[in-house]
């Protein structure tokens, strides 16, 4: 690292505008969902030319293989310097990346590993072997890469798109919203535990639907512009952050909230303290009755609530605008770029198929079954 030369970010902003991308995030084409908003979008900016493929559209329309051959046509066709992808899907497997490797050896692969702190000993770890990049969340996970020998992992730090989100001096007409999917089930029960207790809240996200308790105040999901303006007015805005094991996490709530100048009440996430003062930039809550107690608070000091909401939002907008922060990520990339490496990636000599735990807890006859569909498929290749 120290016989790197330093790049400015000036000099990274000009290199990106001469690269090519291709996103292809699964459901990067939803301008609901934050690989459009916070993927895409970003990336559009700052890159020379953008081309957009979402793995999710086309494997519903055609099917897993028609998919990964559309995929591999357009890689083909336009030769991007970079790819972007999500590797939750077990679509793109390690024979995926190495046939991108193989029909354009100068396109670098870059996976967003956005659940560290679910998947690393059971799939990061692996994958990271056979990817150009890889950008880590939660941050602490960049420790455990170096531990396993792999420098090619970079931290992504929390943050939003502050080009799309920001201040629009709206009337603060809804005293709490939540935005989001009803998981894990800590989230439902929740939002029961406000309305019991007389909290009016409004819901918009996908998936509310399934719950008829919530049928007048669920507005469906939301497009960012939609997202934004809602956002807007909003008097206190629920961070949930807890991911579905149940442990908090890294999510983009409170910078979003925070970018549009909004109150936002976060679950505890220790990570969140080494940026914003406990109290005076970002506020918590540990349980149920602390939420309730907090938003009762909350809705009545609306000065303080302000008062946070502005602190929080400078904050933001100076260390966490994703433009800023992909800048930074690619300064990185070009520094290590500049160094000629030792060894290729591997070659896979061997088909590889993926299990996970819940699959060891089947039927062995069904286990099997499994085992036997997924190496034919991977035959079909």
């Amino acid at each position: 690292l120290n016989k790197m030369r330093k790049i400015s970010l000036s000099e990274t902003e000009k290199l990106l505008k001469n690269k090519t991308a291709l996103c292809a995030l699964w459901n990067c084409e939803d301008k609901k969902n934050w690989p459009y908003q916070l993927g895409y979008l970003v990336y559009k900016d700052l890159f020379k030319e953008v081309f957009l493929f979402d793995p999710k559209i086309e494997r519903l329309k055609y099917g897993s293989e028609i998919m990964k051959r559309k995929l591999f046509a357009i890689i083909e066709r336009k030769k991007p310097d970079y790819i972007f992808l999500l590797l939750e899907a077990n679509d793109i497997s390690l024979d995926t990346l190495e046939k991108i490797r193989k029909i354009s050896p100068k396109t670098k692969t870059i996976a967003i590993f956005g659940d560290d702190d679910i998947h690393f000993y059971t799939r990061s770890r692996y994958y990271a072997l056979f990817l150009d990049y890889c950008i880590s969340c939660p941050i602490e996970y960049i420790n455990s890469y170096k531990k396993d020998g792999l420098s090619n992992a970079l931290p992504f730090i929390g943050g939003v798109n502050t080009e799309n989100f920001k201040p629009m001096n709206l009337n603060k007409k809804y005293d709490v919203v939540c935005i989001g999917k009803p998981q894990p089930a800590s989230r439902v029960e929740a939002i029961k535990f406000l309305i019991k207790n007389g909290i009016k809240i409004n819901i918009w996200g996908y998936g509310w639907d399934k719950y008829p308790e919530f049928k007048n105040i669920y507005g469906g999901p939301l497009d960012y512009k939609e997202m934004v303006k809602i956002i807007n007015q909003t008097k206190i805005y629920l961070g949930f952050c807890k991911n579905r094991l149940g442990e908090s996490h890294n999510t983009g709530k409170f910078f979003e909230s925070s970018a549009c100048r909004t109150f936002c009440l976060v679950d505890i996430f220790p990570e969140y303290f080494k940026q914003f003062a406990l109290n005076k930039e970002i506020v918590t809550f540990k349980d149920n009755p602390d939420l309730l107690k907090k938003v009762k608070y909350y809705l009545k000091s609306e000065e303080e609530r302000e008062r946070i909401a502005k602190k929080a939002y400078k904050k933001v907008i100076r260390n966490h605008s994703y433009h800023t922060i992909y800048k930074k990520i690619f300064q990185e990339i070009f520094m290590m770029e500049e160094i000629p490496k030792k060894k290729s990636l591997p070659k896979l000599t061997k088909k590889f198929i993926e299990l996970t735990e819940q699959d060891m807890n089947l039927e062995p006859s069904v286990l099997k079954e499994k085992v036997v569909s997924l190496f034919h498929e991977f035959e079909e290749l």
